[in-house]
């Protein structure tokens, strides 16, 4: 259930009703899951799978590292089909970090939102910066600009 994206809590109401004699609890549910997420992911970093499972999608990403070490610093990553609407739809942009608990990695997540001609958003681009200062915001921002197309007159 976990592969076709079932909520937790759905996999623990399913395991309730097939069996009269399961004793299961939530917290077993969890951390089988998250066992299970471990083992495919093998012995690489989150950050190290995220990466892996954006180059075997296709999607258009950029790192930079923290000053001369291997540590990723930052992450941007767009879809492609995301591209072909930021270049059709380019006038109007919202960013957003959506502000949330810490996390274990004290990063932030930073979307770019686009809108289209008859008001429908479109993520636009998403990065990972370990940082919330200009310089971060810069960096994601120059990476969004790379990816439009440039015209020669």
């Amino acid at each position: 259930m976990t592969k076709s994206q079932v909520m937790l809590v759905n996999i623990f109401f399913t395991l309730e009703e097939n069996s009269e004699c399961n004793f299961t609890t939530i917290k077993q549910v969890y951390n089988t899951r998250y066992t299970y997420k471990r083992s495919l992911r093998d012995s690489r970093t989150e950050i190290q799978h995220l990466m892996m499972l954006l180059e075997c999608d296709n999607y258009i990403h950029e790192s930079r590292c923290q000053d001369k070490s291997e540590v990723v610093s930052d992450l941007f990553w767009t879809h492609p089909d995301s591209v072909k609407l930021l270049n059709a739809f380019n006038i109007v942009f919202f960013l957003w970090i959506p502000h949330t608990k810490p996390t274990k990695y004290q990063l932030s997540l930073l979307e770019i939102v686009g809108v289209t001609s008859t008001r429908l958003t479109f993520s636009a681009g998403f990065a990972i910066l370990s940082n919330e200062r200009q310089s971060s915001f810069t960096w994601a921002l120059k990476r969004l600009r790379g990816l439009f197309m440039t015209s020669k007159a």
